[in-house]
């Protein structure tokens, strides 16, 4: 797939989720959030684009980046970083 002509800016985090059901565990998955595409502003806090391999396109919040969320360091997110940009993305970290 051609890239894109625009430059997306994208931060790569490693966020945890927390088991639902007692049989379950927890699990992390990397996210990658489109910093400059805020969706929304709910009580004055951010909600951003983002894209993760499983549940491909949605939105995170600031305070969900602060707190199940830490930066993930490229070996954690070069897969996902490969997969974006198959699907036409032009990517600037």
């Amino acid at each position: 797939m051609e890239l894109d002509k625009h430059k997306t800016k994208v931060e790569f985090y490693i966020a945890t989720y927390e088991a639902i059901e007692d049989d379950e565990q927890p699990f992390k998955e990397v996210l990658a959030v489109f910093v400059d595409e805020v969706e929304a502003v709910v009580h004055g806090e951010k909600h951003f684009s983002c894209y993760s391999h499983l549940g491909q396109h949605s939105t995170c919040s600031q305070s969900f980046l602060a707190q199940k969320c830490k930066k993930a360091r490229e070996n954690e997110y070069k897969e996902l970083f490969n997969e974006l940009t198959q699907i036409g993305y032009n990517l600037k970290l």
